[in-house]
């Protein structure tokens, strides 16, 4: 991509203009670099439209990484941004220092992309207000081969787990290249060879939080690769490579790694946190293709998926820990290339993002047919994966903390007018002190459904 069609490319953005706006209000130098950088630079400029929006680059289960010149007014101009930019606060802004954005640009498993920066120095239209610049000095080269392995990932020593998450990443960036220029055989039977001669006390930690590292890139490949015989391909090797007694029971990574993805199946994947005080972590995802009654009729656009949430026992209606849960994110793609082309087509404001409860025992249909649905706000994209963020929060304080489990998904806007569900009381408030307003006891709250009479929705 030439320097030029992307400065131009970028100005069409909507986010990037507002970027700038802030950027000059503050006096900021600040640069976007990282995983957004690489694929719009890896992306055909000729299949831009008006619709396109910085955050249909951004991947999946990625962030959008921020680099300033200094240290100064970071915070300030983060918030700023969350207050301009539509659907900013859905999404995970890193900021960096140039010195932290150099060590990145370098790690083993880089590509050339990524010692790129794209730098915002004045307001849209302004001359010179955009410039393209490289870590090395000539960003022409990069621009020229985005994919260019710099450094590859390196397997001497100890066997680290943070490696074979660079591995993965490396080869999800591999696949976008034509199959003769790839270069992952060597590096998987380097892997195969290091876990080979590793003796029983120096096989790594395999824990549910170590795992989530090669879990997230692994779901991040799954949903990102444009063949999808690729994803299989690297499923096999690494079933192969990592021995199953290494893996803790009921482990997302041995779900990712076993399940069978032949034939027509949905995949899917979520990245939440079940609480403010618990760290992110991944929910693996299958689904059959549904039949025509719960699916094809445009009631849900893609399977619903289901959040474990996790409620504090805190009086009062409002904890501020409810609002420290984080943007919870969940990716569903089809393993048939035809219907990922629709996905890829899919408008976006033509469903709407929803929850429901769900009680102890209840499977996603009975939830469906017996609670009513809550309309929620949030951002979805299309792509080869369909992507929705959403606040999980959300859906605890609606609900007044009595639910802890609920599954999320797409519905028509253009269908659903028509559906009928069952009429709910709104959640129970607590008054200050978790009295009554009148000064007498409060009463047992009552079941969140009461009745089941079919209304319009």
């Amino acid at each position: 991509m030439d320097s030029l069609v992307l400065i131009h490319f970028l100005e069409s953005l909507a986010e990037i203009r507002a970027l700038m706006r802030c950027a000059h209000r503050f006096g900021l130098s600040v640069g976007l670099s990282g995983g957004v950088v690489r694929n719009i630079v890896v992306a055909d400029p000729k299949t831009a439209s008006e619709d396109n929006s910085l955050y249909d680059f951004v991947d999946p289960f990625g962030d959008i990484d921020i680099v300033f010149a200094g240290e100064e007014a970071e915070g300030v101009f983060l918030r700023a941004l969350f207050g301009e930019v539509l659907f900013a606060d859905a999404h995970v802004w890193d900021p960096q220092t140039m010195q932290a954005r150099k060590i990145a640009a370098t790690r083993p498993g880089t590509v050339a992309a990524d010692k790129l920066i794209i730098w915002f120095k004045g307001l849209p239209g302004q001359r010179d207000a955009i410039s393209v610049e490289s870590i090395d000095g000539n960003p022409r080269a990069v621009l020229n081969d985005p994919l260019h392995a710099e450094t590859f990932p390196v397997f001497r020593g100890e066997l680290r787990l943070s490696q074979i998450g660079r591995l993965i990443k490396f080869a999800r960036m591999q696949m976008n290249l034509e199959t003769a220029q790839r270069r992952l055989v060597e590096l998987f039977a380097t892997l195969a060879n290091q876990i080979r001669i590793l003796g029983a006390q120096e096989r790594p930690a395999f824990t549910r939080r170590s795992s989530f590292p090669i879990e997230l890139e692994l779901a991040q490949l799954l949903m990102t690769v444009p063949d999808w015989n690729d994803a299989r391909t690297v499923q096999a090797q690494l079933r192969d490579l990592i021995p199953r007694n290494w893996l803790p029971e009921q482990s997302t990574l041995g779900q990712i790694l076993t399940f069978e993805s032949r034939g027509d199946k949905w995949v899917g994947a979520a990245v939440y946190k079940p609480s403010a005080q618990m760290p992110f972590h991944v929910d693996f995802f299958t689904s059959d293709v549904p039949n025509q009654a719960s699916f094809g009729s445009g009631q849900n656009r893609i399977p619903f998926a289901r959040l474990r949430l996790n409620n504090r026992d805190e009086r009062g209606c409002c904890p501020y820990s409810d609002f420290e849960d984080g943007i919870a994110v969940v990716s569903w793609r089809h393993t048939n290339p035809e219907i990922t082309r629709d996905d890829e087509a899919l408008e976006a404001g033509e469903y709407g993002l929803v929850g429901y409860p769900v009680s102890q025992g209840q499977s996603s249909a009975e939830a469906r047919a017996t609670h009513r649905r809550i309309p929620m706000f949030g951002y979805v994209r299309r792509g080869r994966s369909i992507v929705t963020r959403l606040d999980p929060a959300y859906l605890k304080l609606i609900t007044g903390r009595r639910f802890s489990t609920f599954i999320v998904g797409l519905v028509s806007t253009l269908v659903s007018g028509g559906t009928e569900t069952p009429v709910t009381n709104p959640p129970h408030a607590l008054a200050p002190e978790g009295e009554a307003q009148d000064g007498k006891p409060k009463p047992e709250p009552q079941p969140w459904v009461e009745e089941r009479k079919p209304v319009v929705a």
